[in-house]
This record gives C-alpha cells, structure tokens and sequence, in this order.
C-alpha cells in the first residue's frame, strides 16, 4: 500500500500541475479567452481532485481484494451526497465552477474515509507510513 500511494501520488501531482501550467494552452485551443477566469477555475479545481482519485481507485481496489465493499460503497454515497450539496450551495456565488469546485472536497473525504479504515484489516495491510 505504502508502494502503491507513493507511486500514485508521484505521477498524479506532477500530472494536475501539468494541467495547471497548460491553462494557456488550454484556452487558445477551447478559443474561449473570454471566459478565461471561469475556465481557469474550473481546471484549478479538476488538477487539485486528480491526486484524490488516483488514492481512491488504489483504496478501492484494496477494499475489494478482501472482499470488503461496503465501506467504500457508502463512503462513494457519502461523497456524491457532499459533492451535490456544495455544488446546489455554492453554485449561486460561483456559478459554473462551483460545479468543479465540489469534487476536490467530496473525494478527499472519500479518501480520508477509505484510509482510516484500512488499517483495521492488518493481516493484510501493513500501513506504516
């Protein structure tokens, strides 16, 4: 697991600031310039989630290999259940990007969710970080 989060959060975060450098790029081909401050933010928060789900499929997959589905099955419920409340919250003050800006929190949550209950199986996993 250790192995696995490392090499996971290696190339994912070099990955989401790829994106974050390409946001010029990335507005001269969509040819919206005019929408470049909604757009930037809507990317700004897609490359910060990036690292969150690469850890979630990992996680996931753990869960699964113990025939274990229950835990990330609700912590999935729980995440899409925060992801719409913040974006129905935040979509009046922020319009479209608050439709972006959900998915960094709602699965970090999943996330943090999904590792604090790995360690209650340690005859299989052996989380010494």
């Amino acid at each position: 697991m250790r192995k696995g989060t490392l090499l996971v959060l290696g190339l994912t975060i070099p990955g989401a600031l790829f994106i974050i450098a390409c946001i010029p790029l990335e507005i001269w081909i969509m040819h919206v310039p005019q929408e470049a401050a909604a757009f930037t933010t809507c990317i700004l928060f897609y490359a910060l989630s990036i690292p969150f789900e690469g850890l979630n499929h990992l996680y996931t997959r753990a869960f699964f290999a113990v025939k274990h589905t229950t835990i990330p099955a609700i912590l999935s419920v729980i995440n899409g259940a925060v992801a719409i409340a913040l974006a129905w919250f935040l979509a009046g003050r922020m319009g479209v990007a608050a439709f972006h800006s959900d998915m960094p929190l709602g699965m970090a949550i999943e996330v943090t969710g999904l590792f604090m209950f790995l360690p209650s199986e340690k005859r299989v996993f052996k989380m010494e970080f």
